[in-house]
């Protein structure tokens, strides 16, 4: 009998507007949603708005314009959920 498949979605932008409106949309979806962003404060409030929702929020502090910074941030993404992503930019 085949497993319930774990959606995975990494949002750049998530700590404010669109952004934050996708990964709330996404967790009450069902899905597990990672907040990419600058802001890490901005990011653990869209957490913290999300709690009760059906999916998961975590959030990774990134800055999209600084390779390294991407790279890291997926490096813990994959350690912490598996390797399948939807990508939302």
């Amino acid at each position: 009998m085949p497993t319930k498949m774990q959606r995975i979605a990494v949002v750049t932008g998530g700590g404010s507007g669109i952004g934050a409106a996708v990964a709330q949309a996404l967790a009450e979806d069902g899905w597990t949603v990672v907040l990419a962003g600058r802001r890490k404060e901005a990011l653990e409030a869209v957490v913290a708005g999300g709690a009760g929702l059906t999916g998961v929020l975590d959030a990774i502090p990134t800055d999209v314009t600084v390779e390294a910074s991407v790279r890291a941030g997926f490096c813990i993404s994959h350690q912490k959920d598996g390797v399948k992503f939807h990508i939302v930019n």
